[in-house]
């Protein structure tokens, strides 16, 4: 008797597997928060370079849409006159140089981003870039190691160790004194993100009978999709890019229960010979799915 078998006997998708997916579908939702957050942390507002401002100016009393105008002068974000006349401009003529005393930022749609905090723009400007690239290679080494380590220490032991990085590493990012720490900071939630996807997965689709796994399969996908939804809300309640990212970081400390709550995968338990612990989960599976069943031979083998 294969497990698949022993699924059918007691109950492929019955209460206790519905509960396993309620506990593992929850956290798809911050995992989606983290994977589309840089879409607003690391959003370039329209931008000035300060040296090319009127004495007067400041930034609740500029017109930064003249950047974007089609008869506007976009270099005026990155160079400055010059002889600091308030009526020259790059495009008059005049000779340029790069910004030398920062530059204002329009606080219109964000109050603060990681770029006009740490000035990644003009020259600085593919530092952004670099950090997102970074953050992915985070969820390419996630899934080389913990895929691995899953299939060595088990799935339940590798979510609970994501899902505790994930929280530590992204509330940690939203205090980072410097561009460079937050990326790093980052690259250790894409780690994370990749060991609960994967493994969430994997441990949901191995307690599922064969006639339901492929519904099964996908419904974490719905639940990610829903977080990109409620990002989009959150983002647009909350401007300042540092309580953003504490907002979408701090609730996963609350997953803490899942130590008490996770079960663990049987199939694994058994390919890895502790065969007592995988018919101590299948009884209290069959059991709560209402089909209690005894250990008998027929199954053992």
């Amino acid at each position: 008797m294969n497990f698949d078998e022993v699924l059918s006997k007691i109950g492929g998708f019955g209460k206790f597997q519905k509960l396993l997916y309620v506990w593992i579908c929850v956290p798809q939702i911050f995992l989606a928060f983290h994977m589309l957050v840089s879409v607003f942390t690391g959003a370039v507002p329209p931008h000035l370079c300060r040296s090319t401002l009127p004495s007067a100016g400041t930034p609740s009393t500029l017109n930064f849409s003249l950047l974007s105008s089609p008869d506007g002068l976009p270099e005026l974000s990155c160079t400055m006159a010059l002889n600091h006349s308030d009526a020259a401009a790059p495009g008059d003529g005049h000779l340029t140089m790069s910004c030398q005393d920062g530059w204002e930022y329009s606080t219109e749609t964000f109050q603060s981003t990681i770029v006009t905090e740490w000035n990644l723009v003009c020259s600085n400007a593919s530092l952004n870039n670099l950090g997102s690239s970074i953050y992915m290679s985070g969820l390419l080494v996630g899934a080389l190691l913990f895929g691995y380590l899953a299939d060595k220490y088990g799935r339940r032991i590798i979510i609970l160790i994501s899902l505790a990085i994930q929280a530590t590493f992204g509330v940690a990012a939203a205090f980072a004194p410097n561009f460079y720490v937050y990326t790093a900071l980052r690259f250790m939630v894409g780690t994370s993100i990749s060991g609960v996807i994967m493994n969430a997965f994997v441990l949901g689709t191995e307690w599922t009978g064969l006639r339901q796994r492929m519904l099964a399969g996908i419904i974490t996908d719905y639940f990610f999709g829903f977080g990109y939804i409620i990002l989009a809300g959150v983002a647009y309640l909350i401007r300042d890019w540092r309580k953003l990212q504490l907002a979408i970081s701090a609730p996963g400390f609350l997953f803490f229960i899942y130590i008490w709550v996770l079960p663990k995968s049987a199939r694994w338990l058994m390919a890895n010979d502790r065969n007592e612990e995988a018919w101590e989960v299948i009884l209290k599976a069959a059991e709560m799915n209402g089909k209690p069943i005894s250990k008998d031979l027929e199954m053992c083998q």
